[in-house]
């Protein structure tokens, strides 16, 4: 094979690591405790009341240590 396939191998190989690197790190809200997870989103709906879904998201990730997926899904679930 040319050096050229050969490289094109290497960064297909390459992208598809990095693609998948912080999987495993991203929460998802779901699996949270299900007491936790009624507890913020009636917090979520309470903010929602006086606030945008973004400000609510940013509140929710200050307050009970979410990453911005779990922030998002937690707004998302009141809807």
């Amino acid at each position: 094979m040319s050096w050229g396939i050969y490289a094109l191998l290497i960064v297909v190989v390459f992208f598809i690591l990095m693609r998948n690197r912080g999987d495993d790190d991203l929460k998802q809200f779901s699996s949270r405790d299900p007491e936790e997870r009624k507890r913020i989103q009636d917090y979520a709906r309470e903010t929602l009341k006086t606030t945008s879904d973004i400000k609510t998201i940013k509140i929710l990730r200050e307050e009970f240590g979410l990453t911005l997926l779990e922030a998002k899904q937690a707004v998302d679930s009141i809807k």
